[in-house]
């Protein structure tokens, strides 16, 4: 699962968490540039996956924001 590949090496998870869907999608592009280098998946598709994780919320209204997950490094 390459999405879990992404979470584990760059994400922190929990319940407290929430990042902006464009940060999301911008560092797994860089990530997927550099890990796997062959063609990226769309910000539709990249928001399919995450909507599928266990434990990971998106927001229904306004500007898009996951729950649950934040950059590893980032500010919590």
């Amino acid at each position: 699962d390459i999405l879990a590949d992404f979470i584990e090496e760059r994400c922190y998870l929990s319940p407290e968490l929430e990042i902006g869907a464009t940060a999301l999608y911008d560092a797994f592009y860089a990530w997927w540039e550099k890990s796997v280098g062959s063609r990226i998946p769309s910000r539709r598709r990249f928001g399919d996956w995450m909507s599928r994780r266990p434990g990971i919320e998106k927001s229904k209204s306004g500007t898009v924001h996951y729950f649950g997950i934040a950059l590893a490094g980032s500010k919590l």
